[in-house]
């Protein structure tokens, strides 16, 4: 599967930061290989006074429901790696909606915030 068309995981230079950038729109098996990828780039960080993950949504699309609760299923597993803080860069109206649901339905709601840049979203993820 070329993950290219759907996401890419870059970590910042103080390990603390996963910016992941979303592309297009998902299938249910590049869910799958996002959750595993995900996952196996946390556990390669040094991590342990926990980390933080940008989600800069500017390019991608609706997600299915079937895809939104697959995305979701990784969230229990991030909590217990340590994580602190998650922004998410949302220009889409629709899409906003969609990701405030999905965050309220989990426990990372009072850790969660939306901007509208990912400067200003860097600028509130800052230590």
């Amino acid at each position: 599967m070329n993950i290219e068309k759907y996401y890419r995981i870059e970590v910042k230079e103080n390990e603390q930061l996963i910016v992941i950038r979303v592309l297009g729109a998902w299938s249910l098996d590049a869910v799958i290989q996002y959750n595993q990828d995900l996952l196996a780039t946390i556990k390669k960080l040094n991590h342990q006074n926990g980390f933080s993950i940008l989600y800069d949504t500017t390019q991608g699309s609706i997600l299915s429901e079937e895809v939104s609760a697959k995305i979701m299923e990784v969230v229990p597993e991030l909590e217990r790696l340590g994580l602190k803080k998650t922004a998410l860069v949302i220009i889409s109206a629709i899409i906003r909606m969609q990701a405030t649901r999905l965050i309220k339905e989990s426990a990372l709601s009072e850790k969660t915030q939306y901007f509208a840049s990912e400067e200003e979203a860097l600028g509130w993820l800052a230590p």
